[in-house]
């Protein structure tokens, strides 16, 4: 921000710092017997009052106040705009310890929710997200409830001669049957659907 007031014209001192100073150049003048006289750079004309020095540091300050009002809002101009601009960077650092604490199913629909909002650079490489992630976590946990309220009671274990019979049979011992792993919607509807199809093989088979 410096540089490019610099190259806009600004008054700044030979060590780079911006603002006019009563060593500027312009302002006190030297004759040649030594005598310093003070100048108003606007105008060119001498400061002629009873005290030209005050008269050119006031000149001076108010030219200064000017500029670092005009230069602080600059500043908060475009710091307001970086920040725009890197805010989804910033989220996605903060919500980091979240995704990192959740399990492989609520992870991996959080992530399907996200593809649709991803933010990529001039690059192409993925810096954040247009979302609240917050929001979409939320509904993850609602899609993770709504499953589990689908998903049937784990079967209560066999007791029985029909497990005795099982046992003895010549394929030897069996294992039950192991619930599938549900690791998604897709997992759930499937499941529920093949208990479906079950269900309604056995009642053919009874009749």
């Amino acid at each position: 921000m410096v540089e490019a007031y610099k190259k806009q014209g600004v008054r700044c001192s030979p060590d780079g710092k911006l603002g006019a100073s009563l060593n500027d150049p312009d302002i006190a003048k030297k004759d040649a017997d030594g005598t310093i006289r003070y100048y108003n750079p606007e105008t060119g004309r001498e400061f002629t009052g009873p005290n030209p020095r005050k008269d050119a540091r006031e000149w001076c300050d108010e030219y200064n106040k000017e500029l670092a009002d005009q230069f602080n809002a600059a500043c908060a101009k475009v710091e307001q705009q970086k920040m725009k601009e890197y805010e989804p960077a910033i989220n996605v650092l903060k919500f980091a310890p979240k995704y990192d604490a959740l399990d492989d199913m609520r992870r991996g629909l959080l992530d399907d929710i996200l593809e649709d909002y991803e933010i990529k650079d001039k690059d192409g490489n993925l810096i954040g997200y247009s979302c609240d992630l917050d929001a979409a976590l939320r509904a993850v946990d609602r899609q993770v409830a709504r499953i589990k309220s689908y998903a049937p009671a784990e079967p209560k274990p066999a007791t029985g001669p029909e497990v005795d019979m099982k046992k003895g049979s010549a394929k030897g011992n069996s294992d039950p049957e192991k619930k599938p792993k549900i690791e998604s919607i897709a997992d759930a509807l499937g499941y529920l659907q093949d208990q479906e199809i079950e269900k309604a093989k056995n009642k053919k088979g009874r009749k």
